[in-house]
Protein backbone atom coordinates (compact mmCIF):
# COMPACT_ATOMS: atom_id res chain seq x y z
CA UNK A 1 0.00 0.00 0.00
CA UNK A 2 2.81 2.56 0.93
CA UNK A 3 5.02 1.89 -2.23
CA UNK A 4 1.93 2.44 -4.34
CA UNK A 5 1.63 5.72 -2.94
CA UNK A 6 5.18 6.52 -2.96
CA UNK A 7 4.45 5.34 -6.29
CA UNK A 8 1.83 7.62 -7.51
CA UNK A 9 3.60 10.83 -5.77
CA UNK A 10 6.64 9.95 -7.59
CA UNK A 11 4.36 10.13 -10.92
CA UNK A 12 2.30 13.29 -10.63
CA UNK A 13 6.13 15.44 -9.38
CA UNK A 14 7.56 13.21 -12.44
CA UNK A 15 4.64 14.84 -14.63
CA UNK A 16 4.82 18.35 -13.00
CA UNK A 17 8.31 18.52 -13.72
CA UNK A 18 7.34 17.40 -17.36
CA UNK A 19 5.24 20.19 -17.51
CA UNK A 20 7.10 23.06 -16.58
CA UNK A 21 9.86 21.80 -18.78
CA UNK A 22 7.54 21.75 -21.35
CA UNK A 23 6.50 25.27 -20.32
CA UNK A 24 10.02 26.92 -19.88
CA UNK A 25 10.86 25.82 -23.20
CA UNK A 26 7.73 27.05 -24.77
CA UNK A 27 8.77 30.79 -23.20
CA UNK A 28 12.63 30.28 -24.14
CA UNK A 29 11.53 29.99 -27.87
CA UNK A 30 8.97 32.50 -27.98
CA UNK A 31 12.26 34.88 -26.48
CA UNK A 32 14.58 33.55 -28.90
CA UNK A 33 15.34 36.22 -32.31
CA UNK A 34 14.11 34.88 -34.86
CA UNK A 35 17.71 35.36 -36.86
CA UNK A 36 21.03 34.93 -34.56
CA UNK A 37 23.95 36.64 -36.10
CA UNK A 38 26.51 33.77 -36.66
CA UNK A 39 30.28 36.26 -36.94
CA UNK A 40 31.64 38.97 -35.16
CA UNK A 41 30.53 42.50 -34.60
CA UNK A 42 32.03 45.65 -33.24
CA UNK A 43 30.45 48.26 -30.91
CA UNK A 44 32.88 51.09 -31.98
CA UNK A 45 33.78 51.84 -35.66
CA UNK A 46 35.07 54.50 -38.04
CA UNK A 47 31.82 54.26 -39.67
CA UNK A 48 28.26 53.78 -38.27
CA UNK A 49 25.86 52.03 -40.22
CA UNK A 50 23.07 53.96 -41.47
CA UNK A 51 19.50 53.88 -42.29
CA UNK A 52 18.80 53.98 -45.99
CA UNK A 53 17.54 58.48 -45.65
CA UNK A 54 19.61 58.94 -42.41
CA UNK A 55 18.38 58.93 -38.97
CA UNK A 56 15.55 61.40 -39.41
CA UNK A 57 14.19 58.70 -42.34
CA UNK A 58 14.93 55.98 -39.76
CA UNK A 59 12.72 57.64 -36.73
CA UNK A 60 10.03 58.62 -39.34
CA UNK A 61 9.64 54.88 -40.51
CA UNK A 62 9.72 53.79 -36.69
CA UNK A 63 6.79 56.26 -36.27
CA UNK A 64 4.44 55.02 -39.11
CA UNK A 65 5.25 51.42 -38.23
CA UNK A 66 5.16 50.92 -34.10
CA UNK A 67 1.65 51.04 -33.20
CA UNK A 68 1.72 52.30 -29.54
CA UNK A 69 -1.32 49.95 -27.51
CA UNK A 70 -4.31 51.71 -26.91
CA UNK A 71 -4.83 50.39 -23.74
CA UNK A 72 -1.81 52.28 -22.55
CA UNK A 73 -2.95 55.22 -23.70
CA UNK A 74 -5.96 54.50 -21.46
CA UNK A 75 -4.09 54.29 -18.65
CA UNK A 76 -1.90 56.84 -19.58
CA UNK A 77 0.72 54.32 -18.93
CA UNK A 78 4.45 55.25 -18.86
CA UNK A 79 6.84 52.72 -20.57
CA UNK A 80 9.97 54.56 -19.25
CA UNK A 81 12.57 54.61 -21.12
CA UNK A 82 13.10 51.89 -23.78
CA UNK A 83 16.18 50.84 -25.87
CA UNK A 84 16.14 48.83 -29.00
CA UNK A 85 19.15 46.78 -30.33
CA UNK A 86 19.99 45.29 -33.15
CA UNK A 87 23.21 43.70 -35.29
CA UNK A 88 23.39 45.73 -38.91
CA UNK A 89 25.30 42.86 -40.44
CA UNK A 90 27.95 43.70 -44.00
CA UNK A 91 25.53 43.37 -45.97
CA UNK A 92 22.92 45.21 -44.29
CA UNK A 93 20.22 42.39 -43.10
CA UNK A 94 19.70 43.25 -39.26
CA UNK A 95 19.82 40.85 -36.68
CA UNK A 96 19.39 39.70 -33.24
CA UNK A 97 16.09 42.26 -32.29
CA UNK A 98 15.63 42.67 -28.34
CA UNK A 99 14.36 45.71 -26.22
CA UNK A 100 14.97 46.96 -23.52
CA UNK A 101 12.86 48.38 -20.93
CA UNK A 102 12.00 49.02 -17.52
CA UNK A 103 9.90 46.22 -15.59
CA UNK A 104 6.04 47.02 -15.85
CA UNK A 105 4.79 48.38 -12.85
CA UNK A 106 1.12 47.49 -13.19
CA UNK A 107 0.29 44.20 -13.51
CA UNK A 108 -3.01 45.21 -15.90
CA UNK A 109 -0.70 47.10 -18.17
CA UNK A 110 2.00 44.06 -19.24
CA UNK A 111 -0.53 42.82 -21.85
CA UNK A 112 -0.22 46.30 -23.26
CA UNK A 113 3.50 46.52 -22.69
CA UNK A 114 3.85 42.58 -24.77
CA UNK A 115 1.79 44.06 -27.49
CA UNK A 116 4.44 47.35 -27.83
CA UNK A 117 7.26 45.51 -27.66
CA UNK A 118 6.16 42.83 -30.84
CA UNK A 119 5.07 45.87 -32.67
CA UNK A 120 8.69 47.18 -31.92
CA UNK A 121 10.55 44.39 -32.85
CA UNK A 122 7.86 44.17 -35.84
CA UNK A 123 8.82 47.67 -37.32
CA UNK A 124 12.99 46.90 -37.41
CA UNK A 125 12.14 43.25 -38.60
CA UNK A 126 10.30 44.85 -42.35
CA UNK A 127 13.00 47.59 -42.36
CA UNK A 128 14.74 47.75 -45.84
CA UNK A 129 18.66 47.59 -45.74
CA UNK A 130 20.77 49.61 -43.79
CA UNK A 131 24.32 51.51 -45.26
CA UNK A 132 26.89 48.45 -43.36
CA UNK A 133 29.31 50.30 -40.85
CA UNK A 134 32.98 50.22 -42.06
CA UNK A 135 36.23 49.76 -40.24
CA UNK A 136 39.57 50.33 -42.06
CA UNK A 137 36.96 50.95 -45.28
CA UNK A 138 35.32 47.72 -44.86
CA UNK A 139 31.73 46.48 -43.90
CA UNK A 140 31.52 44.96 -40.46
CA UNK A 141 28.79 44.43 -38.57
CA UNK A 142 27.82 46.51 -36.15
CA UNK A 143 25.65 46.30 -32.87
CA UNK A 144 22.94 49.50 -33.22
CA UNK A 145 21.10 51.01 -30.02
CA UNK A 146 18.38 53.05 -30.72
CA UNK A 147 16.60 54.72 -27.56
CA UNK A 148 12.38 54.71 -27.44
CA UNK A 149 10.81 57.79 -25.79
CA UNK A 150 7.09 58.25 -26.07
CA UNK A 151 5.85 60.98 -26.35
CA UNK A 152 2.85 63.00 -25.41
Amino acid sequence: MKSSFLFLRWLRTLANIACLATLSLTATAQKMPKQTYPGRYYTSVEKLAEFPGGRDAMLRFMADHIEYPSALDRMKYKTGPMKVRFIVAPDGKLYDITVDSAPVRKVEAQRGMDDYIISIIHAIEIMPRWQPARLNGQPVAQLYTVPIQVVE
